[in-house]
């Protein structure tokens, strides 16, 4: 997994027994959709029959990969070989692109969003006190990002009280929405494909012994994009028990929130096919 504004990925892998003029194909899926094939005989003068692989690579060096899943499948002459999967994320503390590929949104800190558009101009937003992170939605015109809320935050540098307030803002109209404040204390937000929910990690991030104020939260949202219901992992079934006394409980702390393209096994309610 890798954070957003990643510029370029390798696909590196061992090979023995090659031949001059074998067909290596390599498919790209990306969120469960072709997206990149390259098809070309074996140079053999160059890699010979055995080795490893180290200089392919997908990339775009100046805006950096679209978010989402990306699939490689790998095959000679037709047959299968391997295949792997890595993911860019859709939020980052600094910089994101819209799913489009047409704008960039920056955090300017502390609390100005910065919009570059594909022209290149752009444009400046004083949008909150200080910003914690940011991403777009996929209709590429909405931004959701998260705001510090120190105010009950004790001590400089731990995350004791530190509370977060989210917001969706239009850089088109200018128009800025809170999505959720006050106990939800909402941040790296991560909205799924279809635009329909949004996950996030709930709490401060402190920590003490076993227990940890961090949590998943998903927001249904409305086709106005306001929440309308929330989620936490125990709406979930067959997930594990995450109550504050259950010992075991599980915390999305220092890992990347990940959309499936498609629904497996039972989910939220009424959750369709592609979410």
């Amino acid at each position: 997994m890798f954070p957003s504004g990643t510029k370029e990925v390798f696909a590196i892998w061992t090979y023995t027994n090659m031949r001059p003029g074998l067909l290596v194909r390599r498919e790209w899926d990306m969120n469960g959709e072709a997206w990149l094939v390259r098809e070309e005989p074996w140079d053999f003068a160059h890699y010979g029959a055995d080795g490893t692989v180290d200089d392919v690579s997908v990339y775009d060096l100046d805006f950096g990969l679209l978010p989402g899943v990306y699939d490689l499948r790998l095959s000679i002459e037709g047959v299968p070989q391997s295949q792997g999967r890595f993911v860019i994320a859709a939020w980052g503390t600094e910089t994101a692109r819209s799913p489009d590929g047409r704008r960039i949104a920056r955090i300017k800190q502390p609390g100005t969003l910065v919009v570059q558009e594909v022209d290149g101009s752009r444009r400046e937003f004083e949008v909150a006190r200080e910003i914690a992170d940011v991403a777009w939605f996929p209709d590429s015109r909405h931004i959701v990002f998260s705001e510090y809320d120190r105010s009950e935050q004790m001590g400089s540098r731990g995350t004791i009280g530190l509370m977060y307030d989210l917001w969706l803002f239009d850089p088109d109209s200018e128009e800025k929405t809170q999505l959720g404040g006050g106990d939800l204390s909402l941040h790296r937000p991560f909205p799924s494909p279809d635009g329909r929910y949004l996950a996030a990690v709930g709490g401060s991030g402190w920590g003490d012994a076993c227990l940890f104020d961090l949590r998943l939260v998903v927001l249904r949202l409305s086709p106005s994009l306001r929440p309308n219901e929330v989620y936490t992992l125990n709406d979930f079934a067959e997930m594990p028990d995450t109550s504050f006394d259950h010992f075991t409980a599980i915390y999305p702390q220092d890992v990347f929130l990940v959309w499936p393209c498609r629904a497996a096994g039972r989910s939220l309610p009424n959750l369709p096919d592609r979410a």
